[in-house]
Parts: structure tokens; C-alpha cells; sequence
């Protein structure tokens, strides 16, 4: 009973160890903001937040370096960047 204990005990630390590593290592950089230092990572949309109370960017979410009061214009911003014309032209031959 006793060595079932204590190799229950080094698999629960093991895994703990193992599930504390895992978090910041795949998220994207934080954003360099000088109107928030605070920042959270929400998940669902896969973007940094501001999260200082009293920040003028307090609930922004950011691309890159760039704060965005929602993500939806944060996103059609990137997009319109991304679309129709920013790519490499060719000629015909």
C-alpha cells in the first residue's frame, strides 16, 4: 500500500510539474502599450486585453502592437490590410 501511495504521489507530481510548464510558452508576445501594463489573454478570440482599470485603453484588445476597442474592428483593420490589392502583381506574357 505504501509504495502504491508514493507512486500515486511522484504521477501527480509529475503531471502538475508537466501542466504548470504549459501556458505562456503559446501565447503571442504582450503588446507594448505606455497606456496599460496590464494585460490578460482571452482565449476565445485569441487576443491580448488591457485589463488596467483607469487605463484609457482599459478593455482594448490588441493586434500586434495596435489597441482596438473591440475585436471586430480590430480584425476588419487587419483584413483590409491583408485583401484585395496588397498583394504582388503580375504581368501577362
Amino acid at each position: 500500500m505504501k509504495k502504491t501511495k508514493l507512486m500515486m504521489l511522484g504521477i501527480t507530481t509529475a503531471f502538475g510539474g508537466a501542466m504548470a510548464g504549459c501556458g505562456d510558452e503559446d501565447l503571442p508576445p504582450k503588446p507594448q502599450d505606455p497606456y496599460c501594463s496590464q494585460f490578460e489573454y482571452d482565449h476565445g478570440d485569441e487576443e491580448w486585453e488591457c485589463d488596467e482599470r483607469g487605463s484609457r485603453h482599459y478593455g482594448y484588445y490588441y493586434i500586434g502592437n495596435t489597441a482596438y476597442p473591440d475585436t471586430d474592428s480590430g480584425k476588419s483593420s487587419v483584413k483590409a490590410k491583408k485583401g484585395f490589392g496588397s498583394g504582388s502583381t503580375s504581368t501577362g506574357s
